[in-house]
């Protein structure tokens, strides 16, 4: 089978340990979609880690078939490593605002013969197969840790660009001050409903935009009602850096 994408790896080796930015060429660029009003324009290469992140002793993609690689992009033409290695900090990628933000993802050669159809995604319908949202909460928080779990806060997706190897999605237009965390869910089997993976779990990305919002940690986390969580003894706000502080 030959491969739709050539690696342009750039290491640092110490320790048994590979560290540095790896980026592939996106070799089978998707067309753009007829309608779709975006400044964006698929990359011509993704970096995959964010800074300081890389992979330990084997060079595996952080991807999961159908999925070969993606990336953040943004209006200016910047491209933007989403994944944490198991290496580095972890920390959750940062994107400026002030700009049109979106995500490309390579598709691999397992669903090569089988191209999503925009109409059977179903965005801006009431069960969209790409769903987004945009909250100002921080992945360190006790009590609201994720985006997706806002339900006010979901946002429109569009499909910029779509064909056999790849997508170029847009979250749309945002400011340049207020701090966000986005979040992204696809099911691979529900885009590709002919095709069933080794891996079955939904895929997408979670990033900041404009830095990480403040949260308020827990002195002591307890249960409401509800089964959610909530913090029994509120301590003072943090910017929401990482680590957080001790």
């Amino acid at each position: 089978m030959k491969p739709i994408a050539s690696l342009a790896l750039l290491t640092v080796t110490a320790a048994g340990c590979t560290s540095g930015q790896q980026t592939i060429d996106v070799a089978d660029p998707p067309a753009r979609t007829s309608g779709a009003v975006s400044a964006l324009a698929v990359p011509t290469s993704c970096p995959i880690y964010t800074p300081g992140d890389y992979d330990v002793d084997t060079p595996e993609l952080p991807y999961d078939s159908p999925l070969l690689f993606g990336c953040g992009v943004d209006s200016t033409g910047a491209t933007y490593g989403m994944a944490t290695g198991d290496g580095g900090l972890g920390a959750l990628a940062l994107v400026p605002g002030g700009r049109e933000i979106g995500n490309f993802y390579e598709f691999d050669d397992s669903v090569a013969d089988e191209q999503i159809q925009l109409a059977a995604l179903g965005l801006g319908g009431p069960n969209p197969l790409i769903r987004a949202w945009a909250a100002p909460v921080n992945i360190n928080s006790e009590t609201d840790c994720c985006a997706e779990n806002n339900p006010d806060a979901e946002i429109p997706v569009t499909v910029v660009a779509l064909g056999v190897h790849g997508m170029l999605l847009s979250y749309g237009q945002f400011d340049a001050s207020t701090s966000l965390q986005i979040a992204t869910l696809f099911d691979p089997e529900q885009l590709f409903p002919g095709k069933t993976f080794a891996e079955t779990h939904l895929d997408g990305e979670r990033f900041y935009v404009n830095g990480p919002p403040e949260w308020t940690p827990c002195g002591v986390v307890t249960t409401d009602s509800n089964g959610n969580n909530v913090c029994g003894d509120p301590q003072p706000p943090t910017t929401g850096a990482w680590p957080p502080s001790d």
